[in-house]
């Protein structure tokens, strides 16, 4: 099936960037493509590959290797789409070769990992991060969120723009050695690269004096 083959295509690339340093942003798209396919593309099952039990494992797995807080409202949507999965899984979705034991305690323990009310909790996480409602203090607060961040990041417009925005950095950035202190010299391209797109933005070490980053 070609939008199976896309599929772990798209899969594959996010897990290759996802292990390169810096390159977590260039799976925004992939990921927008990849839940595209499994939402459109796939029938509900597909035997031996798809069920809605590794649909939610897959779309963690996903977001694993996004920017979580550069596409909080596709996360959020992601993350509607798995919680309906749930009222569709069968004893069937399992994994056919397990003993009956083994198979309870999988089950058991694919609950506590990621069954339904771990996964409404996540759901808060992002649904209170996209409120405006709730300060970026109180948020880090709430969520144990060591390092505070510019309020703009969590905005409809960050978010259209980020991909673009890191795109430009990298281009900018190719020849600098990705090495102690290069975050600083990211940062400020970063700032400047938001600023012609009339974001006024503030990085980590402006955000939290005093710590130290290397």
């Amino acid at each position: 099936m070609d939008n199976l083959k896309k599929l772990g295509g798209c899969f594959a690339e996010m897990v290759e960037n996802s292990n390169s340093f810096g390159a977590a942003w260039k799976n925004i798209p992939l990921g927008h493509q990849a839940f595209t396919l499994m939402k459109e593309g796939l029938p509900l099952r597909v035997k031996g590959e798809l069920t809605p039990y590794t649909r939610i494992v897959l779309l963690n797995k996903m977001m694993d290797c996004m920017p979580k807080r550069d596409c909080a409202r596709f996360f959020r949507e992601v993350q509607e789409y798995q919680l309906g999965l749930f009222s569709l899984m069968s004893d069937e979705d399992f994994p056919e070769d397990m003993e009956i034991d083994e198979y309870e305690g999988a089950a058991e323990a694919y609950v506590r990992s990621y069954g339904e009310q771990e996964h409404r909790h996540g759901m808060k996480r992002i649904q209170d991060y996209l409120d405006p409602s709730v300060s970026m203090e109180e948020w880090c607060r709430n969520y144990g969120v060591g390092l505070k961040f510019d309020p703009v990041e969590r905005t409809q417009e960050w978010e259209d723009r980020i991909y673009d925005v890191e795109k430009e950095c990298d281009r900018i950035l190719a020849g600098e050695r990705k090495g102690m202190g290069f975050c600083y010299s990211y940062w400020s391209t970063k700032k400047a690269v938001l600023a012609r797109r009339g974001i006024k933005w503030n990085s980590p070490s402006a955000m939290n004096p005093g710590v130290m980053f290397d």
